[in-house]
């Protein structure tokens, strides 16, 4: 553990990917399962299964549940509740260094978002030069991060770089990204939450991922966009019909 500091400071590209990743299965392997790695370390490209799109963060986020929590107590890793450093008791994360890498941990809920059982019941294990780190599903991950920009107005610019590498990660690997499970992962407490203002406009913000990739990958992460935005229509708080937004045009031209 090493130099606590009285307020979170994000950094970018101070760490090598390996040095993330080595301090993220070190946390992980406290209590297999029970301690997911989120945000933006799922972009990784040993996590992701995609090449890099944005510059990477200093910190790692994980969520936990009861057992992880007692693991994370055990192993006297904990500083402190994130509320007591920065001032902002919502956001329920323990704060912890490892090898000068800060580190939250989010228990219960995050940023108001309930962390359910469910969760922790479908882990996902990627292997990478490191070790193996245990993450939640990109699915639920993306709709944390759109909650994130829904909530202010915007989304912000690497969270829709993030969900270009979600998609494409998965496509890569055989997998495909769920665009239901997505919209059951918003419904309700991320749509609810939204102030965008007109229908679909996460998705339209979303798609401005598009701007790193080559021609054939923009093809499917438009398709895939497309498809997510008709899967939120039922949830969406600003639906209107007709006519059909042009997020639902976007893939056919």
């Amino acid at each position: 553990m090493s130099r606590p500091k009285s307020v979170r400071k994000t950094l970018l590209n101070r760490f090598t990917e390996e040095h993330l990743l080595s301090v993220a299965s070190y946390a992980c392997r406290l209590s297999e399962g029970n301690v997911l790695l989120i945000g933006g370390a799922l972009s990784l490209p040993q996590v992701s299964g995609y090449p890099k799109l944005r510059p990477r963060s200093e910190d790692l986020d994980f969520i936990v549940n009861d057992e992880g929590l007692n693991a994370l107590c055990c192993s006297n890793i904990i500083c402190a509740r994130e509320g007591s450093i920065t001032g902002s008791p919502e956001m329920g994360g323990y704060l912890a260094w490892i090898n000068d890498v800060t580190m939250v941990f989010f228990h219960g809920a995050i940023r108001g978002y309930p962390l359910s059982d469910e969760i922790f019941g479908s882990p996902v294990f990627r292997k990478t030069s490191e070790g193996v780190v245990a993450t939640i599903r990109n699915e639920l991950n993306i709709a944390l991060k759109i909650r994130r920009g829904l909530t202010r107005g915007s989304i912000y610019g690497k969270d829709k770089l993030d969900f270009a590498s979600a998609v494409l990660g998965l496509k890569g690997s055989g997998e495909d990204f769920d665009a239901s499970l997505l919209s059951d992962f918003m419904s309700p407490d991320v749509c609810n939450a939204c102030q965008i203002g007109e229908p679909y406009g996460c998705m339209s913000a979303m798609s401005e991922g598009a701007h790193n990739l080559r021609a054939g990958d923009r093809t499917v992460f438009f398709s895939k966009v497309k498809e997510c935005a008709e899967r939120l229509e039922d949830v969406c708080r600003y639906t209107v019909t007709p006519p059909a937004p042009a997020i639902l045009q976007q893939a056919r031209g």
